[in-house]
């Protein structure tokens, strides 16, 4: 029985483990499905991962662990050291052209989530990353935090507002993004051939939301569908819509794909395409294609490792990336 006092029938829902929260109320376990929503920046060379292994049943949770990392720009640079406009060739200072090289750091989490009155909760969660380059040159920052308020509008049918903030600062650049969204969330059992897999569910959701890119506003729509499992196991597929910023290129349009099992080695695969349009370089129209391919490593609860390879396509040379690596290892969480 639930806290208005309807009995469950046999479809109620079973959140994954990594989504839920207990809580006891009159007698009976009050489930809560976690949908915490965070956007990250689009950045070409490096990525930021949240790839502790932590206890789900702590509440909140923290987490401290050193973090390595490979950046191939790690300066925020110019991606090249000199454009060719019309037959003359313009330099770039060295100074500011992208740096490659090996950071060192730590990071630091916390995350949960609360319970207020009957049907309402609160999740929550901070991400700090300090980082510097062995010769102690170049420092990296990245911050992150999320607020999400949900409720429950029937057993199936979940309603998530959100606010986060993501910030990442480099010797030469700084990037931003500051998002609202709204989420309605459907998840049912997961039925095949007239089958039904307790173990398993399906989620259908509606994301509308409105971001801030460096200061720009601009409005976005996308809608995603998952296959979620017991473990860790999830399945899950997204497309984003994006409202132009007028005068600078930004994205237009994003499809995403990502396979996740926390009991094997190679615990999960993403894929993400993404295109972006706007502005112009003396001149020249401005439209880019993006690839990132990662992988997500799990030697063991504490040692972790998120890979990632990213091709752009862009319409100026200038900036084109053939094809760079990054990757963040982070290990010993306690």
């Amino acid at each position: 029985m639930d806290v208005t006092g309807r009995s469950h029938d046999k479809k109620r829902l079973r959140p994954t483990d990594e989504k839920m929260a207990f809580r006891k109320l009159s007698g009976a376990a009050h489930s809560w499905v976690a949908c915490f929503l965070i956007s990250t920046l689009s950045v070409t060379s490096a990525t930021h991962a949240e790839v502790g292994i932590r206890s789900s049943t702590d509440n909140p949770r923290v987490s401290v662990a050193p973090v390595v990392r490979y950046d191939a720009n790690m300066n925020g640079g110019q991606p090249r050291s000199s454009f060719d406009v019309g037959g003359i060739v313009f330099q770039v200072a060295p100074s500011d052209v992208a740096q490659q090289g090996v950071l060192a750091g730590a990071s630091f989490s916390l995350d949960g989530l609360s319970e207020f009155g009957s049907n309402f909760g609160v999740k929550y969660q901070f991400n700090l990353q300090a980082l510097t380059d062995l010769e102690a040159q170049h420092d990296v920052q990245q911050s992150a935090v999320s607020v999400c308020g949900m409720t429950f509008l029937s057993d199936s049918n979940l309603i998530s507002f959100c606010a986060s903030n993501v910030e990442e600062r480099k010797d030469i650049s700084r990037s931003s993004l500051s998002s609202f969204e709204a989420k309605s969330e459907i998840r049912n059992r997961l039925v095949t051939y007239g089958r039904e897999h307790p173990d398993w569910e399906t989620s259908v959701a509606l994301v509308l939301g409105r971001d801030s890119v460096d200061g720009r506003w601009r409005n976005k729509v996308s809608s995603n569908f998952g296959v979620h499992g017991t473990g860790g196991r999830n399945a899950q597929f997204a497309v984003s819509l994006f409202e132009p910023i007028s005068g600078t290129i930004s994205d237009r349009y994003r499809v995403s794909a990502s396979l996740e099992d926390a009991k094997y080695f190679l615990s999960g695969l993403n894929l993400t395409y993404t295109h972006a349009a706007g502005g112009n370089f003396f001149g020249l129209d401005r439209y880019e294609s993006t690839i990132r391919v990662g992988v997500n490593l799990r030697a063991s609860k504490n040692f972790t490792a998120s890979i990632g390879y990213t091709q752009k396509d862009s319409s100026v040379d200038f900036y084109d990336a053939a094809g760079s690596i990054d990757f963040i290892i982070q290990s010993m969480n306690f």
